[in-house]
C-alpha cells in the first residue's frame, strides 16, 4: 500500500476548502472557454487570407475583434464554472446521504489515499467521497471518486472517475477496457488484444457471449507499445494467464454488462465506467456488479470453459500489423507532405501577382496529408506477415546505436537527396527550362532520400554491429567467471 499527500493543507476548515474548490472550478472554466473561443477565432480567421489580412479581420466590428471573443468566452466560462460548482456540491451531499442510508463508512475528504500499487492509480492526486462496506461473504468493497493527472508533451489535464476496489488474491494481471475510438482503431489495424474464438464454443449461448465480448471489450496484459517495438514474446505467459481468468461464464456475465473497465494487478480488482463520475445512487448497482464479477473471476474454471484465440490473432501477427500500420502511416504522411508542398508551390508559382487565394486553399495541404497517411496505414496492415517487421534488439546498446544510425540516415538522406535532385536540375538546364520540373526534382530527391536513408542506414548498422556485439547473456557469463 502507498500513501499520498492530502489535497488540502492540514487544518483547513470546510468553508476554506469549499471556497478553494469553487475558485479552481471557476478559474479553469473561464480559462478553458476563453482559450477555446480565441483559438476558434484564430483558426477561422486564417482560412482565407488576402494580403496578410484574415477573413474575420475583413468583416469589421465585432467579428474582427479577437479580444471580444476571448472576453465573451471568459464571461461564459464564469457562469458555467458557477453552475458546475453547484452541481459538485449537490453531488457530494447526495453521496453522503447514500452512505448514511446504507450504514456505509463514508469519508467526504480523504487525506491518506492509501491506494494499492496499480497502473490505474499512477498519477493519483485525490480521493473523495469514499464509501466502504463489507459483503455477506466478508469481501471489503471501497467505492470512491479518483482524480488522476494525465501529463503529455502538449498539455496536462485531470480525470475524475468513480472506482470500485476489491481484493482478488491470486488473480492474473490484466486490463479490460470498454471499447472506445482508440481501441476500435487498434482493433481495425489488427491489434485485437487477447481474443476468444466464438467458433470453439460448445453452445450457442457461449458463442454469442464471445461475439459480444469482442464487440464491446478489448483485453490486454502488457503495454501495447511492446508490439510496436517488435517484442510480442513479452505477452506469451501473461496472455495465457489472462485467458484462464476469462472462462465462458465471465464472458457471459460481461456480455450483459457492457461499458465496464476492469484492472487486475497485485491481488486487487478495480472497476469503473469511463472517465466520469457516476451518480451516487448508481454506486449501489456498481457494488453489486463488482462483487458478482469478482466471484466469477475467482471461481475455478473447467478446461472446456476456456476458449482458444481466434486464428490469425497471435501476438506475432498483431505486432507485424501494428508495425505495418505505423510505418505505412508515417511513410504516407511524409510522402504526401512532399507532394502536397510541391503542389501548393506550383499553384502559387502559376498565380499572377496580386491574385487572391481561392477559399479553402489552406485545407488542401492537410487533406493531402490525411489521404496519404490513410493510404499508408491501409497498405501497412495488409502486408503479408506472420511476425514483427522489425525485431527489438536484445542488446539495449545495439538498439540505441541502430536508432542513432536511423536518425543519421533520416537527415542525411534528406539533405543528400535534395542536393542530388538540385544537381540533376542543373545538369538538365540545357534541355529543361521549367521551374516546375526543378522543384519536382529537388523535392522528389529529398523525399526519396528521406525514406531510403533511415532504412538503408538502419539495416547496415544492425547487420554490422550485430557481428561485433555480444549478447547480454555472454556478458553475464563473463561476470560470473
Amino acid at each position: 500500500m502507498r500513501g499520498a499527500s492530502p489535497r488540502d493543507r492540514p487544518g483547513a476548515s470546510g468553508t476554506t476548502r469549499m471556497m478553494s474548490r469553487m475558485f479552481k472550478t471557476v478559474l479553469v472554466s473561464m480559462i478553458g472557454t476563453a482559450g477555446a473561443l480565441g483559438a476558434g477565432w484564430w483558426s477561422i480567421n486564417r482560412t482565407w487570407r488576402v494580403n496578410g489580412v484574415g477573413w474575420l479581420e475583413r468583416q469589421g466590428f465585432p467579428l474582427s475583434e479577437v479580444w471580444l471573443f476571448v472576453g465573451c468566452g471568459a464571461a461564459a466560462g464564469l457562469l458555467l464554472g458557477i453552475v458546475k460548482h453547484r452541481r459538485n456540491v449537490q453531488h457530494d451531499a447526495e453521496a453522503a446521504e447514500v452512505g448514511a442510508e446504507n450504514a456505509y463508512q463514508f469519508e467526504p475528504e480523504v487525506e491518506d489515499h492509501d491506494l494499492p500499487e496499480m497502473p490505474l492509480f499512477a498519477g493519483a492526486t485525490g480521493v473523495a467521497n469514499r464509501m466502504t462496506t463489507t459483503s455477506k461473504n466478508g469481501v471489503r468493497v471501497e467505492v470512491f471518486e479518483l482524480t488522476t493527472v494525465v501529463r503529455s508533451s502538449e498539455n496536462t489535464h485531470y480525470v475524475r472517475r468513480t472506482v470500485a476496489l476489491l481484493p482478488a488474491p491470486g488473480l492474473a494481471h490484466f486490463r479490460l477496457n470498454a471499447k472506445n475510438f482508440a481501441s476500435r482503431f487498434l482493433s481495425m489495424i489488427g491489434v485485437k488484444g487477447v481474443t476468444f474464438d466464438p467458433n470453439a464454443a460448445t453452445n450457442e449461448e457461449d458463442r454469442a457471449a464471445a461475439e459480444a465480448f469482442a464487440k464491446n471489450y478489448q483485453l490486454t496484459t502488457v503495454d501495447t507499445t511492446e508490439l510496436a517495438a517488435g517484442a510480442p514474446e513479452t505477452f506469451e505467459g501473461a496472455d495465457d494467464a489472462a485467458r484462464r481468468a476469462f472462462p465462458t461464464r465471465v464472458l457471459r456475465a460481461l456480455a450483459t454488462k457492457p461499458g465496464w473497465s476492469i484492472e487486475s494487478h497485485g491481488g486487487w480488482l478495480a472497476f469503473w465506467q469511463g472517465a466520469t463520475t457516476l451518480p451516487p445512487r448508481r454506486r449501489l448497482v456498481m457494488i453489486e456488479t463488482a462483487l458478482s464479477l469478482r466471484a466469477a473471476f475467482l471461481a475455478p474454471a473447467a478446461p472446456n470453459e476456456i476458449l482458444p484465440a481466434i486464428p490469425g490473432t497471435d501476438r506475432g501477427r498483431q505486432s507485424g500489423r501494428m508495425q505495418g500500420a505505423l510505418l505505412g502511416g508515417v511513410i504516407g504522411a511524409f510522402a504526401s507532405f512532399f507532394f502536397g508542398g510541391l503542389a501548393l508551390m506550383i499553384l502559387k508559382a502559376d498565380r499572377n501577382p496580386g491574385e487572391k487565394d481561392f477559399p479553402g486553399e489552406m485545407l488542401v495541404f492537410p487533406a493531402i496529408l490525411l489521404i496519404g497517411a490513410t493510404l499508408g496505414v491501409l497498405i501497412g496492415i495488409n502486408l503479408p506477415t506472420r511476425g514483427p517487421l522489425l525485431k527489438k534488439p536484445k542488446d539495449p546498446k545495439l538498439e540505441k546505436r541502430v536508432g542513432c544510425a536511423v536518425l543519421f540516415g533520416l537527415f542525411g538522406g534528406f539533405l543528400l537527396g535534395g542536393c542530388l535532385g538540385a544537381a540533376a536540375g542543373i545538369a538538365l538546364d540545357l534541355k529543361i527550362d521549367d521551374h516546375k520540373t526543378r522543384m519536382a526534382l529537388f523535392f522528389g530527391g529529398a523525399g526519396l532520400g528521406f525514406f531510403l536513408g533511415p532504412v538503408v542506414c538502419g539495416m547496415l548498422a544492425h547487420k554490422i554491429l550485430s557481428r561485433f556485439s555480444k549478447p547480454p547473456e555472454d556478458d553475464q557469463r563473463l561476470d560470473a567467471r
